[in-house]
């Protein structure tokens, strides 16, 4: 029976059984006509118009193709922008950053867009006192053999006792921070320190460093020392006096210079127009204008 393909026209002998029903010459005919023609008539393409669209994170406007339509960017690097700025407003829209109380002090605070869900505390302090708390109920024997402070055994126990005496501030500005316990006779860094609680006293670190920091001026030919030692010992006059140190224990410091003793040390300079060149302690232990080696650092102020 002999008939014509509907795709291409042909003529050509229909070899089924049904051959009332058969339309095409070949398989490819019928592939061709169902992907070509009966797919446009129920899916008609869209024209360049139709298929213009503005990408939503470059702005740009750019022509899609047929088979995505509905697309939203430009590029595959738009897209990736794109995402990445919707999961960033679900966290906006998700993160909570308004006031709440810290669980230590009771104060109001407000914490970053990166520690809102975990932060609880106001400061490092009220962190770090929490801790303290928990390692101190977590560790019973440790801070039995060793004090809370790590420090109860440190000087026949007046260390501890000196604080605790002080109440826990210094005694000079009252800070409660890095405290350190002072020998009032200077005597803590020398062979033999006098650590009787009566000799030791709180101070913070700041305080600490100025004690041990002797400022002196030459006014009129006389030196004048200032320093927070004296106001704290409340004391009005000082006596210099010729100590030894542990380099040079005869007192003095042998020349450094090739000429033998004949000439200047490198501590007492070479001369100038005031014949000053000296900013710190004298090693060589004679010249009271510039302060003997001691237990405090000397600095020159001005003349």
């Amino acid at each position: 029976m002999k008939k014509q393909c509907g795709d291409c026209g042909s003529d050509f002998e229909a070899k089924t059984n049904a051959a009332v029903r058969e339309r095409f010459c070949s398989k490819k005919c019928r592939v061709r006509f169902w992907n070509h023609v009966v797919y446009r008539q129920s899916h008609p393409q869209k024209s360049v118009a139709d298929l213009m669209r503005v990408c939503v994170s470059c702005s740009r406007s750019f022509v899609t193709d047929a088979a995505h339509p509905n697309a939203r960017t430009c590029s595959s690097a738009c897209s990736q922008l794109r995402v990445q700025a919707e999961k960033s407003a679900e966290r906006a829209a998700a993160r909570d950053v308004s006031p709440k109380p810290c669980a230590e002090c009771g104060t109001e605070f407000v914490s970053s867009k990166y520690a809102w869900k975990w932060k609880r505390y106001c400061s490092q302090k009220c962190a770090r006192k929490v801790a303290h708390r928990n390692y101190v109920a977590a560790h019973p024997e440790r801070i039995a053999a060793s004090g809370v402070n790590g420090n109860r055994k440190r000087w026949g126990g007046n260390h501890a006792a000196a604080l605790a005496r002080d109440g826990g501030r210094c005694c000079v500005c009252g800070a409660t921070e890095h405290l350190h316990v002072h020998h009032r006779d200077g005597s803590g860094e020398g062979e033999s320190p006098n650590h009787s609680l009566d000799n030791l006293q709180t101070i913070c670190r700041k305080c600490h460093k100025q004690v041990h920091t002797i400022t002196y001026r030459i006014v009129d030919g006389k030196v004048l020392v200032s320093g927070l030692v004296f106001k704290l010992l409340n004391v009005t006059s000082v006596e210099v006096a010729k100590m030894s140190n542990k380099y040079y224990p005869n007192g003095s410091q042998p020349s450094k210079q090739k000429g033998g003793e004949g000439g200047p040390t490198k501590a007492q300079g070479s001369g100038g127009p005031k014949g000053e060149s000296h900013t710190g302690p004298n090693r060589s232990g004679g010249d009271p204008t510039t302060g003997p080696r001691g237990p405090f650092y000397v600095k020159k102020q001005g003349i």
